[in-house]
């Protein structure tokens, strides 16, 4: 869940002192005129959801992950060796969970997996890491027509 944190008071300096005016409404009905506003949002990304897996098929690998909290879609990385994930897929749409069957890869070959949690355009950390080896599939049968 995206949170957000402000702080609406108006300090006035008066030689040394700091004065608090009160909230922006209040120091505007006091008659204050305020010359300068400074808004700080802290906007906290989403958390690394709870679960990541992939499991090969027999047309790619499935990978999946689930996240605790709403968000608005998921990126997926994707390596050849451990640590080495690069970014493969975003925009993968889930609100909790997501599910991608990766059909793009070399048999035989193990890939390993990232994912992230994307809200309002902020992204989370990266999962945990998963892997799993590619599907060899093999070709279709070539069908040769002989004529009689």
């Amino acid at each position: 869940m995206l949170q957000i944190y402000g702080y609406s008071r108006v300090v006035r300096t008066a030689g040394s002192e700091p004065a608090d005016l009160g909230s922006i409404p209040d120091a505007c009905a006091k008659g204050n005129m305020i010359k300068k506003i400074v808004l700080m949002l802290l906007l906290c990304a989403p958390a690394v959801f709870a679960q990541t897996k992939a499991q090969t098929t027999t047309h790619g690998i499935n990978v999946s992950g689930t996240d605790t909290t709403t968000v608005q879609s998921f990126n997926l990385y994707r390596g050849t060796a451990p640590g080495g994930e690069i970014l493969y897929q975003s925009g993968i749409v889930g609100t909790t969970s997501f599910t991608y069957l990766d059909t793009n890869g070399t048999g035989g070959t193990r890939y390993y997996y990232t994912a992230t949690a994307v809200l309002n355009g902020i992204e989370s950390a990266q999962s945990a890491e998963v892997s799993a080896v590619f599907p060899i599939i093999p070709a279709p049968p070539v069908i040769t027509v002989v004529p009689q």
